[in-house]
């Protein structure tokens, strides 16, 4: 899953907060869910991954592969998620990266 982080979750965040259960942040982590308590923008991305683990995927893959600007600020996420337990290893394979940080192919 790309989770937009820098161009969306971290820029709006007071915003979604401020419009609660009907924000575009309430729609992603379910509106179920009380806004108020995230206390920053790294927090969604936790909660994210906590309450799809709650969904039922045997496999939740809490290793962020965090996507960099120019700037070096974060812009956004992969996270992955699988109710099938061989794709922990299909995930593991690809983001597998040698000593000198180059992803290798598999």
């Amino acid at each position: 899953m790309n989770i937009q982080y820098g161009m969306d979750i971290k820029r709006n965040f007071d915003v979604y907060r401020g419009q609660g259960e009907f924000s575009k942040l309430a729609r992603f982590l379910g509106t179920d869910f009380d806004l108020t308590k995230l206390k920053e923008p790294r927090d969604v991305i936790e909660t994210y991954k906590k309450r799809i683990g709650e969904l039922g995927y045997g496999t939740v893959e809490f290793r962020n592969i965090t996507v960099h600007n120019s700037k070096n600020a974060e812009m956004y996420f992969l996270l992955f998620a699988s109710k099938h337990p061989r794709g922990l290893d299909y995930w593991e394979k690809i983001t597998k990266k040698d000593c000198q940080g180059q992803g290798e192919l598999f």
